[in-house]
């Protein structure tokens, strides 16, 4: 049985080399969030590549009624306007947030910006990736 891949091995000789290279708590949450959006956009991609080389006969019929509570939907979209409209509104609470989003959002920027930052994200994933597809196609 394979591990699922968000068990991945190599998340913690990740983190031991942040930890070396000593990030700001800050620059190191946006750096995860660019690593799992970007992740997530290749293994897409992938998937959608490959998927007219595979004969697949899937059928939907039993999942028409399949999908996320509407009630659900709604409550976490209210969850996440209120604690907006808090942080927003609690001058304290803002002072502590506000400088950690603003950080957040400068380390998104300069990967957007930045041509080499991109190829090194997106690159390093599909290396990931295709090597992962290699090893279980070997093994």
């Amino acid at each position: 049985m394979d591990a699922p891949r968000s068990l991945d091995v190599s998340a913690p000789i990740a983190v031991r080399s942040l930890q070396r290279l000593r990030p700001e708590q800050r620059q190191g949450s946006a750096g995860g969030a660019i690593d799992d959006v970007s992740n997530n956009a290749i293994q897409v991609a992938l998937f959608l590549l490959v998927l007219p080389f595979v004969g697949v006969d899937v059928d939907t019929s039993q999942f028409e009624d399949a999908g996320p509570d509407r009630r659900l939907v709604i409550a976490i979209a209210v969850a996440l306007v209120v604690s907006a409209v808090v942080v927003l509104a609690v001058p304290r609470i803002r002072r502590r947030v506000l400088p950690a989003v603003r950080d957040s959002l400068r380390g998104l920027w300069s990967v957007a910006r930045v041509r080499r930052k991109r190829l090194e994200v997106f690159g390093g994933g599909i290396a990931s990736e295709l090597l992962y597809a290699v090893a279980l196609g070997a093994s």
